[in-house]
């Protein structure tokens, strides 16, 4: 279905004939960004719009806005620029949306890069200054975030992290059950698997992480598949099976390891990965979890160099060649340094052989 975002700066708008989605531009103000839209779709058949309310557009772009903070984009699209983003404002957008269009809803949110549908577009945004201040600046947008894609796809939401997966064949099933209870005195945050080498641990693992993200279906889940937003494996054995995806806008799944797509990791990969999880703790203000996470590994002399190289001075060629750092200091800092990166509400971490390079 096509998409017309009509902005502040359009001298006027006439309406096509045929079927459409129609992005209409506010004056509503978040903190100087004006991200607000109401949202219409027009129908040939019976000529004319039904309004869905409102949602908001941002961009990662910041040529793309005005000085007076108006997103500058407008015109025809058959789908929005990878550079914008896209949210309903409540849950109510998401129901109409699915009634209106029952066969066609997900495609046409797709087309608009709807962050609650598109887990694996939603990690660009997730540090952009404008996601937390107008995109999910009020509660019912950040549940609409969070419900969205459930209402769409019809599936029941659980606000539960109880959930049953298998593997294998007939003869070799493995079944494990997880639990994850907030509600406990001592909250319940972490599942492990123990068992005797070549009974399929790491395979079990790479399954689940596959299956959870959506890429494959290598396992069942009881029931239907829990409401992870982000799956993130680790692993830092040189005999990990975790498979290494490409970036995709439907899904959200990243893996932090010793290798990248082209074999093992080298030392500019290396550099590079540092970096861009640095900048992510930075965008995102957590450089106090990193310290804290950290300083339970890392005496505190060498944490407070590496926190000014990181965090003040922006080098990380000292770290990567470990002039100052054993191996396993080197390795814990390499893992926990991406992992804090990644990881974000509802995430599930699955860390395969977490004892290695630890001391007893």
């Amino acid at each position: 279905m096509k998409i017309i975002v009509v902005s502040k700066f359009d001298n006027g708008f006439t309406p096509e004939s045929e079927d459409h989605v129609l992005l209409y531009f506010r004056n509503w103000d978040d903190y100087g960004t004006k991200s607000t839209y109401t949202v219409s779709i027009y129908s040939d058949k019976n000529e004319k719009y039904t309004d869905l309310g409102e949602a908001k557009v941002i961009s990662v772009d910041a040529d793309e806005y005005s000085e007076d903070g108006y997103l500058k984009t407008s015109g025809e699209f058959d789908s929005l620029p990878d550079s914008l983003g896209f949210l309903g404002q409540s849950e109510d957008f998401y129901s109409d949306i699915k009634n209106l269009l029952p066969e066609t809803a997900k495609d046409v949110l797709k087309s608009l890069n709807d962050l609650s549908i598109l887990h694996g577009l939603r990690d660009i945004f997730e540090s952009n200054i404008n996601f937390k201040s107008s995109l999910i600046r009020y509660s019912d947008a950040e549940r609409a975030l969070k419900l969205g894609s459930y209402i769409v796809n019809g599936d029941e939401f659980i606000d539960s992290y109880s959930f049953e997966f298998s593997n294998g064949n007939e003869k070799y099933n493995t079944i494990c059950s997880f639990d994850f209870d907030s509600e406990v005195p001592i909250k319940s945050r972490t599942n492990i698997i123990i068992g005797e080498n070549g009974t399929g641990k790491t395979t079990f693992l790479a399954d689940l992480a596959l299956s959870m993200s959506g890429r494959k279906n290598n396992g069942e889940f009881t029931g239907s598949r829990p409401p992870f937003s982000k799956v993130i494996s680790v692993s830092f054995s040189a005999f990990d099976t975790f498979e290494i995806p490409k970036k995709e806008k439907t899904f959200s799944y990243k893996y932090c390891g010793l290798r990248d797509r082209n074999g093992f990791m080298n030392k500019k990969a290396m550099l590079s990965n540092y970096r861009a999880s640095c900048k992510k703790i930075s965008d995102r203000n957590i450089e106090e979890i990193w310290g804290n996470t950290l300083s339970k590994f890392i005496p505190k002399e060498k944490l407070e160099r590496i926190y000014n190289e990181f965090f003040v001075d922006r080098i990380y060629a000292n770290v990567v060649e470990r002039s100052y750092l054993s191996s396993g200091e080197g390795i814990l800092l390499y893992s926990f340094t991406q992992i804090i990166a990644e990881t974000k509400k509802e995430s599930l971490v699955l860390f395969d052989e977490p004892e290695l390079h630890l001391h007893p």
